[in-house]
């Protein structure tokens, strides 16, 4: 749900908004250990805002 909040966000021009919902979303992932979805929201991350969630 916060990667798509995220997503959307980041049309919306709200890029702040965008990154710290991207890292909420990485860390709720991690504590459910879901290496899968780590792996997608990483690379969004990266490719969208060159941003690396390596934590």
């Amino acid at each position: 749900m916060l990667l798509n909040i995220a997503y959307a966000q980041h049309g919306l021009g709200l890029d702040n908004e965008s990154k710290s919902n991207l890292i909420d979303a990485y860390f709720a992932y991690r504590l459910m250990k879901d290496d899968g979805s780590c792996t997608i929201i990483q690379k969004y991350a990266k490719e969208t805002f060159d941003m690396e969630l390596n934590f």
